[in-house]
């Protein structure tokens, strides 16, 4: 039972702590690149080249991952590597772009590389969906207290 009292409250802090990074993360771009590569193509020195934009001002993160092979009709499993990064906002986008860094990774291993690739640019939404943040931790902490009871009514 003391498990679970001290369980339920780190739950909701972790909860509250991921809404209010969806929050905070409002206004942030994430830039999707899906890739289809040549054959024969230096598959490492792509994913290589991903991890060099990090170093770009206004990059918050950079992910590159092969395709999840799924036999779902909807599911396109084509590509051959998908690279996401995400945006201080979308000015740090635009910038990027024209990037020295970004400029040599095209050249030295998308282009010799990449025979197709599609972009995909999104603004990261409010995970809040219309409610204030504190509408959201009260909510959170009324379950928890619920989840509360529940435990120790179920105890005595």
């Amino acid at each position: 039972m003391k498990a679970s009292l001290i369980l339920i409250p780190l739950l909701l802090l972790s909860g509250c702590k991921q809404y209010m990074m969806g929050v905070n993360s409002a206004g942030q771009v994430r830039h999707v690149v899906v890739c289809w590569l040549k054959p024969g193509a230096d598959k490492a020195a792509v994913i290589a080249s991903c991890s060099q934009l990090r170093e770009i001002p206004g990059v918050v993160d950079v992910s590159v991952g092969e395709k999840l092979a799924s036999d779902r009709p909807a599911v396109d499993s084509s590509y051959d590597l998908a690279l996401v990064v995400t945006f201080d906002d979308e000015r740090s986008l635009r910038a990027y772009d024209q990037h020295p860094i970004h400029l040599k990774a095209l050249d030295e291993a998308v282009k010799p590389n990449v025979a197709k690739f599609l972009i995909y640019d999104s603004k990261i939404m409010d995970y809040g969906v219309g409610k204030s943040v504190d509408e959201a931790v009260r909510a959170r902490r009324y379950k928890a207290m619920e989840l509360q009871r529940d435990i120790v009514d179920r105890a005595h």
